[in-house]
């Protein structure tokens, strides 16, 4: 039994162990199939960190390369709208990474916009908009919105114009504009605004103001009357309530709308700041207010105020201002007015005590002098009144500043025109200016900006090209708007002349071993005139420093540079140049490698452009590449992409065999890029670059070419250009592919615009599009030539005939037979007789004035004109194929100079010399400003004598100055001296005697004949003092001083006394008496500080003169001292006789 169970306990043992080494064996695997499971997920882990890091580092090599600086795709764009309207200004912005935006208005500079309830500001990746609801004419002025850049900041600005709503009542005024509250008080305060820009057709004559108390909605009526000016005090407001303002003009149609209300203000004492003390403890830790009302003495009957004075005198209303008393005493104060015009004090202020320290005070007698007193009041009673103010009346009225003397205006772009303007040449400086256009022609001036600018420079939007359009300005001030400056020149608007902008889109074209063909794009803005070159630099990007390529101008947008290095890589930059200069640089282009084309495809095409744009439809043209590959260009394929979007579509499945394409079933509206590939047999090449982006819609104005036959069988084709420039010119071309045969097509260029053609017309209603014309001349159908041209306008019921070259042929009965449907009508215009004769008459001048202006010639002759500065303007204006204005400004007015002056043509190089008679006739001119500038005579006393003078804009030798007394020619001499300078002709007289008296007379030639002028000096006598003081004056300590002199002079002299060379104030010991010619100064009670130099002068319009005397002052039981020659004065060769008294 043992036995067994030993057996059955060794094969259990067995049977454990099979059961552990399996368990082991599935563990082992388990273990190691985990880690194979591990490795493999920390081997994927890594891979993918790794991928991870290679896909950063590639985003990080691709952001870089395709970082962009920020730039301004879609800018901001110019609005004008109506008051109350909403503003919504938008842009979009290009940049890699992309910007921060920031929306800036310049109405006052550094002034970053923020939003209120009016106002939303939005700033997305791309787009930065601006939303202004309610628009006032306060908001009227330029925006900006900025985007930062390396260099600091790119900006880009708009303006936005708000007119006037229309008024409730025709030809009211507009509304008045920045209604601002200044020195308020607790029941007062003052309130200015800015007069509007339209009166609506006649003067303003006032404005009514209106309050309402925040919170509610009622508007009160503050004065009964009309203000005058832009300036008024607003009474009877209540301490501790809000209140808002608006204005309302009046003119004599009636009243404008309000203006845009205050901002809200709060009546409070302006000095309750003023009685509050802090008081430090605990180190400085902490403070303690303490009002000084607290600290103030118990006072039951107040003191007066002090300090009465006018702080604002005005022609409707003066406002007083006083200091409250000190003290003040711990009650309340308020305060009476009271007034005095004559013997009797009157309250001023009706009863009512005033709770401030200022108080209007209207209905003041003009030109009366009044005195104004005040007097406190508490609880206990009334103060004693304060003293008088210094007499106060009402003030002059305000009158408008003058206008700017000059106004100039200047081309800028094809809508616009920049109008300059000079200060106003007296007066204070001006709030602002409003600025007006008028087109020629018109008699109707259009209010430019509602808002006043205070530049002196501002460009004009919306203007119409070609037309010609003159400007004014005004001036903005307290007193309301001036008069309209004088007009500037008439101008028309065209685009200014300036530096292009720079060249674009570079594109490499074809390479070889060590050149490159360069392409690259026409600027945006080729400155007005036409493109005359362009300049290239090259830069191996291996080296620092950028080289010239050429030294003369490309005339063409395709250019081989040589002599590269093959294998280096190199980038180019572009100026493109005008009749101005040279415009800025370009960007730099993309890397090329200067490495041989083998490709067996064909290279890009090349500038690739739009044309013929119609609202669904447009021409594509390009340029064949220059790198044909393996073979001939058999063909192209043409892309289309929508802007904004990344995905290019193929055109035309088959490819085209010209470099043209028309494409149609385009939708309306939509903006389009376009590219192109060249093909050969080998394949398909890579793109061109693509065009500029083009808005598929047809522009107003845009007109198409006129078929027809003319009377001789010939075809002829027409087209009228809506709008010229200086750069327009015409460019026919057959098929796209270039000039027609000049044997068998002529090509004829005329300017139709006053050019002598006359034009027959004839209105009527609408008309179908089936309806019928028959023009009939003289019982003979006419047709439409180039002669004879006829226009039949059917939409607007318009029949034109425009005659060229109208002669005797034209005379006759013209019939217009119309038929439109069963409706049928004719009309007949008959010229012959008188009627004939003057429309052929008219139509012969302008047609002779037509041909004289096609070549060099002056408009203008050669004129002068003189100037208030003794100015000669030289002007005349001439033209050839553009106009220009020639001035010669000759400063300093000499006729030898003038004769030197002639007119050139720069841009023909041919001489116009003015006729000699007109150049020799500016002599006269100039010698007469010089001679009209002289002043009348002048005297002036000196200490010598008298000055005779005139003064002069300019002297020249040629004026041949004379002088005269009584008839009698002077010459110099010892006591008679002559002289000129720059400015001005004196005679100087030395120690006038007796026989100095008489007429003096000035004799200038003005070139023809001699002008004379003259001045009296009889009966006349400079002052002298004729005798009494003695050379010095000896007394005693606390003894009275007398000393009297003698004086003369006609009219009676002015008397002033000097004491050690300082004026003497006669109070106290110091007195002085006159009578008649005796003069007497008194000194009481001399002291030791009297002693020194005494001198009288006396003074009138011919002369002055100086007596002194030296006074002594001893003490009492001294001897008199005498003294030192120095303090001794000279003696005087006047004074014989001396009168001193000494009086106890």
């Amino acid at each position: 039994m043992r036995r067994e169970a030993a057996i059955l306990d060794l094969e259990e043992r067995g049977q454990k162990r099979i059961r552990f080494g399996n368990d082991m064996e599935k563990l082992e695997k388990a273990v190691i199939k985990h880690c194979r499971f591990l490795r493999v997920k920390a081997d994927k882990k890594a891979l993918r960190r790794k991928a991870e890091a290679k896909a950063q580092l590639e985003k990080e090599v691709m952001e870089l390369l395709s970082c962009r600086a920020p730039m301004f795709w879609i800018p901001l764009r110019a609005h004008a709208v109506w008051e109350n309207m909403s503003i919504k200004l938008e842009c979009t912005v290009l940049a890699n990474p992309p910007p921060e935006v920031s929306s800036k208005c310049l109405l006052s500079p550094g002034e970053l916009l923020k939003e209120t309830d009016r106002r939303q500001i939005k700033c997305d990746d791309r787009e930065a908009s601006l939303t202004v609801s309610c628009a006032y004419k306060e908001d009227e002025g330029f925006y900006s919105v900025r985007i930062p850049t390396q260099d600091g900041y790119n900006e880009q600005r708009a303006y936005v114009f708000v007119r006037d709503a229309l008024a409730e009542t025709a030809g009211a005024p507009g509304s008045p504009l920045n209604v601002q509250c200044h020195d308020v008080n607790k029941n007062s305060l003052i309130l200015s605004w800015v007069t509007p820009s339209n009166n609506g057709g006649s003067p303003i004559i006032g404005y009514y103001i209106e309050r309402c108390e925040v919170g509610t909605d009622e508007w009160v009526l503050c004065n009964d009357k009309p203000a005058k000016t832009c300036r008024f005090p607003v009474w009877g407001l209540t301490e501790g309530k809000t209140y808002q303002f608006r204005v309302k003009a009046v003119n004599r149609a009636g009243v404008s709308n309000p203006s845009k209300a205050s901002d809200p203000v709060t009546m409070i004492d302006p000095n309750e700041g003023k009685r509050l003390m802090n008081i430090p403890y605990d180190d400085g830790m902490r403070t303690i207010i303490v009002s000084k009302d607290e600290l103030e003495p118990k006072i039951k009957i107040p003191l007066p105020p002090t300090n009465v004075h006018a702080s604002e005198i005005r022609e409707d209303y003066v406002v007083l201002s006083w200091d409250e008393p000190d003290p003040r005493g711990q009650e309340p104060l308020s305060y009476y007015v009271e007034k005095v015009g004559s013997d009797l004090w009157q309250m001023a202020n009706l009863d009512i005590p005033v709770n401030s320290t200022t108080f209007a005070v209207f209905d003041l007698d003009k030109g009366k002098s009044y005195r104004f007193r005040v007097r406190s009041v508490n609880k206990y009673g009334v103060s004693q009144p304060s003293l008088p103010s210094e007499p106060i009346s009402s003030g002059e009225r305000i009158a408008p500043l003058p206008p700017p003397s000059q106004v100039l205006a200047f081309r800028d772009t094809n809508t616009s025109a920049v109008v300059q303007w000079s200060k106003p040449k007296t007066g204070e400086e001006p709030l602002g200016y409003y600025l007006y256009s008028r087109e020629v022609g018109t008699e109707e001036w259009q209010t430019v900006n509602n808002k006043p600018l205070t530049c002196h420079e501002f460009t004009v939007p919306g203007l119409r090209t070609g037309k010609q359009y003159v400007f004014c300005v005004k001036s903005v001030s307290e007193g309301g708007v001036s008069d309209r400056s004088p007009e500037s020149e008439a101008i028309t608007v065209r685009q200014a002349i300036s530096c292009p902008s720079a060249p674009r889109g570079f594109a490499l074209l074809n390479c070889g071993k060590d050149s490159m063909t360069i392409g690259w794009k026409p600027p945006k803005h080729k400155g007005g005139t036409t493109i005359l070159g362009y300049f290239l630099d090259q830069h191996d990007v291996s080296e620092i420093d950028w080289h010239e390529v050429n030294m003369k101008p490309i005339a063409q947008r395709v250019y081989t540079v040589t002599n590269l290095s093959e294998g280096h890589f190199y980038e180019f930059r572009g100026y493109a140049m005008n009749i101005v200069g040279v415009g800025k640089v370009s960007e730099p282009s993309d890397i090329f490698k200067c490495e041989e084309w083998t490709m067996p495809e064909p290279g890009p095409p090349y500038d690739v452009r739009c044309t013929e744009v119609r609202d669904t439809s447009l021409m594509i043209h390009w340029e064949p590449p220059l790198y044909t590959g393996a073979g001939p260009v058999t063909g192209y394929y043409v892309y289309a992409c929508e802007e904004g979007s990344d995905t290019w579509e193929q055109v035309n499945k088959q490819p085209l065999s010209s470099t043209h394409m028309k494409l149609s079933d385009l939708e309306t509206g939509k903006c389009y890029l376009f590219r192109v590939r060249a093909q050969n047999k080998a394949g398909i090449g890579p793109p061109s670059l693509p065009s500029d982006p083009v808005v598929v819609k047809t522009r107003p104005g845009t007109n198409e070419i006129e078929v027809g036959v003319d009377e001789e069988g010939f075809i002829y084709l027409a087209f009228e250009a809506p709008e010229m420039v200086d750069t327009s010119e015409f460019i026919w071309s057959k098929d796209y592919e270039g000039a027609p045969n000049p044997d068998r097509v002529d090509i004829i260029t005329k300017d139709d615009r006053q050019n002598g053609d006359v034009k027959l017309w004839l209105e009527v209603e609408k008309l179908s599009p089936e309806a019928e014309l028959h023009l009939i001349f003289n019982g003979k159908e006419l047709s439409s030539t180039p002669t004879h041209k006829i226009n039949f306008d059917r939409a607007n019921g318009l029949v034109e005939l425009i005659i060229q070259d109208f002669g005797e042929d034209d005379r006759g009965t013209y019939t217009a037979q119309l038929k439109d449907g069963k409706a049928e009508n004719q009309f007949t215009l008959a010229l012959v007789g008188d009627e004939f004769d003057k429309l052929k008459a008219e139509a012969d001048a302008k047609k002779k004035d037509w041909k004289r202006k096609h070549g060099p010639h002056f408009i203008e002759q050669l004129q002068w004109k003189v100037t208030e500065k003794c100015e000669v303007l030289l002007t005349c204006k001439v033209t050839s194929s553009m106009k220009f204005l020639s001035t010669v400004v000759i400063r300093r007015c000499d006729p030898h100079f003038v004769k030197k002056h002639r007119c050139f043509s720069y841009h023909t190089q041919n001489r116009l010399p003015a006729h000699s008679s007109q150049v020799k006739s500016l002599s006269t001119p100039c010698f007469l400003c010089l001679v009209l500038s002289a002043s009348p005579l002048k005297v002036q006393p000196t200490a010598e004598g008298i000055k005779i003078y005139s003064e002069v804009n300019y002297y020249t030798d040629a004026m041949k100055p004379t002088w005269y007394h009584n008839e009698k020619r002077l010459a110099a001499g010892d006591r008679l001296k002559m002289g000129t300078t720059l400015d001005q002709i004196w005679l100087h007289i030395l120690d006038p005697k007796e026989s100095d008296k008489g007429k003096y007379t000035l004799e200038l030639f003005d070139g023809k004949e001699a002008r004379k002028l003259s001045i009296d000096l009889s009966g006349k006598e400079r002052a002298k003092v004729v005798r009494g003081l003695p050379d010095v004056a000896t007394i005693m300590e606390n003894k009275t001083l007398c000393l009297t002199c003698i004086i003369s002079g006609d009219p009676y002299p002015e008397i002033t006394w000097y004491k050690n060379e300082k004026v003497i104030e006669f109070k106290d010991r110091y007195k002085m008496e006159v009578k008649d010619t005796i003069v007497t100064i008194t000194i009481e009670n001399v002291c030791s500080d009297d002693t020194g130099k005494l001198s009288i002068h006396v003074k009138n319009k011919w002369g002055s003169e100086t007596g002194r005397v030296t006074v002594s002052v001893y003490k009492h039981g001294e001897e008199p001292k005498e003294l030192p020659p120095e303090v001794l004065p000279p003696l005087q060769k006047l004074a014989n006789e001396s009168d001193c008294r000494l009086n106890k």
